[in-house]
């Protein structure tokens, strides 16, 4: 809100910046902390897209050297918002929201709950922020690889059925991620000291990733900012800029490696630190409907990769890049 414009809906009120201190700080509690930018931007990029010729042609995909669309401002403040506001905050928050669903009242008496439900409904109220969370960071996922893939974007626009598997791609990817690491520190809060651990060092690991692989960037904390949300889902993977998908390919086989490897390290790290089959078992029995439906789309996650990776739905023209040049 404090830079986006709204030309057509909101050509007095954005950017906030321009206001006096007093009033934009007033204005920022409906727009910035109330989320009021985001209905405003959804409303100029519909605007936007009925004023809109839909036969032009995208930014550099003009047939013509000299003709060349230019995609309105209010399409890039859209993917800013929206897309990023969800990586850094959905993506955490589906991970703090989701700790505190799974440790409501559990392990169930005579033992001490990690948890205290504070009222009755408490648990139903967020499994529900839960599923929104990571329904909006499969979106915000979505509307980044539109945004960073002009071959996705292309099979998007194209295909519904497509853009719909590739929104399950991206949310199964986070249901995988999110739910591996809220499992293993459950299962391990109460065996072990060190049942946060293996997250941090994932974390550590991300930022290293990033650093060697993450092209020119010489700020650290651009490199952890990236980091985070790249701990949940690979952020990387479509990118096809002629500029940086040599790096981005690397650094995405990397992820993908660490994404196996950790399926894999987390159930045995567990039961080597001392998580006792009992333990194991009251957690399926108190929290089924979850695990199952991260062991699900965990397959569908790997499935996916493998079918929106290949060759036929996302092609990199072998053209000439920065790092050939």
């Amino acid at each position: 809100a404090w830079h986006c414009q709204a030309p057509t809906w909101a050509p007095r009120s954005l950017p906030l910046k321009n206001w006096p201190l007093p009033i934009a700080m007033l204005l920022a509690v409906p727009l910035g902390f109330g989320q009021g930018v985001i209905f405003l931007l959804a409303l100029e990029d519909y605007s936007a897209k009925r004023g809109c010729n839909p036969s032009l042609s995208l930014p550099g995909s003009s047939t013509s050297d000299t003709t060349v669309t230019q995609v309105p401002f209010t399409m890039s403040n859209k993917f800013h918002c929206k897309a990023v506001n969800g990586l850094f905050e959905c993506l955490p928050s589906s991970a703090a929201i989701l700790y505190a669903y799974w440790t409501i009242g559990y392990p169930e008496p005579p033992d001490v709950p990690i948890t205290p439900s504070g009222w009755r409904h408490e648990r139903a109220f967020l499994s529900a922020i839960v599923f929104v969370m990571l329904s909006s960071s499969g979106l915000g996922l979505l509307e980044l690889d539109f945004c960073t893939s002009r071959s996705i974007s292309r099979k998007m626009r194209r295909s519904l059925r497509y853009e719909i598997l590739h929104g399950m791609f991206r949310t199964t990817e986070v249901l995988m991620r999110v739910c591996g690491y809220i499992w293993f520190m459950v299962i391990m809060r109460r065996a072990a000291w060190w049942w946060w651990t293996p997250m941090a060092f994932d974390l550590f690991v991300t930022v290293i990733l990033v650093t060697i692989y993450g092209g020119a960037e010489s700020k650290m904390i651009v490199r952890v900012l990236c980091s985070v949300p790249c701990l949940f889902a690979n952020i990387f993977l479509f990118i096809d800029s002629p500029y940086k998908r040599r790096g981005a390919r690397r650094l995405s086989q990397r992820l993908a490696v660490r994404n196996a490897v950790t399926l894999v390290a987390l159930p045995a790290l567990a039961v080597a630190g001392g998580a006792c089959p009992r333990e194991m078992h009251g957690d399926w029995a108190a929290h089924q409907t979850v695990i199952a439906g991260a062991l699900v789309g965990s397959v569908v996650y790997w499935f996916l990769l493998w079918w929106i990776a290949s060759p036929h739905h996302f092609q990199q023209k072998d053209m000439p890049d920065i790092y050939s040049a």
